[in-house]
Parts: C-alpha cells; sequence; structure tokens
C-alpha cells in the first residue's frame, strides 16, 4: 500500500514538474513570414510552423528544399533561415544579438573591389564570352550569385553561391564564391557555418589577400 502511495505521489510531482517546465519555456520571437516547408518544435517532434507562431527557447527550426523561414525576435530584430537547414532557435536568436555583423561590414566593404576586380579579371581572360550560357539554363555565374549579395538579399546569395560552387569546383573564382558564401552566412545569422568555411578557406588558400580579411573576421567570433 504504501509503495503504491509512493509511486503515486512520484508521479504527480513528476507531471507537476513538468508542467511547470513547459508553462515557463518563454517565447523568444514569433514566425513572420515563411515559404515552402518549414518546421518548429522539439528535437524530436517538429511540426510545420504557421505564421505568427511563438518559437520557444528549446525549439528546434527546420527548412525543406527552396524554403526559407523569417523569425521576428522579442528585440525586434529578425533572422531568415534559408533551405535546408536545421538549427535551435536559442543558437539563431543568440546568434542575431551579437555583433559581428557591424564588425565585418567594413571588411566587406573593402572586399568588393576584390571580389569584382577578380570576376572582371576572369571575363578578360575569355574574352568578354560567358561560357555557361553554351550549357544547361539551370547553370549560374559568379556574377549573377553575386549581385544578389550586393542587393542584400542574402537567402538568394546563400542559395547561388552554392550551387556556383557545386557546379564549378574547379572555377577560377572558386575562392572568392567560398569567401562570399561565409559573408552571406553572417548575415544569416548562422556563424558556426561562418566560421568552420573561413577557417577552411585560410587553409585552403594561405596566401591569398582574402585570407587576411578571412583571418580578420575570425577574429571577431
Amino acid at each position: 500500500m504504501k509503495v503504491q502511495r509512493f509511486i503515486s505521489l512520484f508521479c504527480v510531482i513528476f507531471l507537476l514538474s513538468w508542467s511547470i517546465d513547459a508553462y515557463c519555456q518563454k517565447s523568444i520571437g514569433k514566425v513572420t513570414y515563411y515559404e515552402g516547408t518549414a518546421k518548429a518544435g522539439v528535437h524530436n517532434k517538429l511540426e510545420k510552423v504557421k505564421l505568427n507562431q511563438d518559437i520557444l527557447s528549446d525549439y528546434y527550426i527546420e527548412t525543406g528544399p527552396e524554403s526559407l523561414i523569417e523569425i521576428t525576435w522579442s528585440d525586434g530584430k529578425k533572422s531568415t533561415l534559408p533551405s535546408l537547414k536545421n538549427i535551435k532557435a536559442e543558437e539563431l536568436h543568440s546568434n542575431s544579438q551579437k555583433d559581428i555583423k557591424n564588425k565585418t561590414s567594413d571588411i566587406s566593404g573593402k572586399i568588393g573591389s576584390i571580389l569584382k576586380g577578380d570576376s572582371d579579371k576572369k571575363k578578360q581572360q575569355e574574352g568578354g564570352i560567358r561560357r555557361d550560357m553554351f550549357g544547361s539554363d539551370s547553370l549560374i555565374t559568379f556574377e549573377e550569385a553575386y549581385s544578389f549579395y550586393e542587393a542584400g538579399d542574402f537567402v538568394k546569395a546563400n542559395e547561388s553561391l552554392s550551387k556556383f560552387l557545386q557546379q564549378n569546383t574547379d572555377d577560377p573564382l572558386k575562392k572568392e564564391a567560398m569567401f562570399t558564401l561565409a559573408l552571406c552566412l553572417i548575415e544569416l545569422d548562422l556563424l558556426e557555418e561562418a566560421e568552420e568555411l573561413l577557417e577552411n578557406f585560410v587553409d585552403i588558400y594561405p596566401d591569398d589577400k582574402l585570407s587576411e580579411y578571412a583571418e580578420a573576421i575570425l577574429d571577431e567570433f
């Protein structure tokens, strides 16, 4: 009899503790826009998001192919997660609070001329002809991908630069695309991915001018 009472009491305490924990999980943001398939929830129970849905601190956020989700945090800042990503909401929120975007904006402005200069140099070497025009319509050039970055459309820039790198593994502008992709990831608050990409960049191109800028950005992480 005492054992049964103990078990019952234990179950009541456990359920009460679980309920209090669930109640105390505060909302850190809301879904303000999404496209395609976007999900959110605890790690083993993700569900399709709805507009104005609360995002709790223990949620994971996941996007499918050709999808994105915009979250407006409680302080008014926003993060946009591009396609094929899975990240904990608390990490994305924490990244959005860091000042690394402002600290790297000067560097981004300085390297713009380098990236454009390398692109123009390649055009001259090719006689002004875009070779990929003779291939599949789905091929993308660095110039096209970089134009999205210049326009501040970091979701499209991220997807276009990733596609460019997949399609052009030996392209002379590979390093420029790799570096710009890292800058996009910073703008999208995907700092862990950006840091890893910049570290790889420095390892692959240790003597390149852009590596100096990559190391300067890494110092801000």
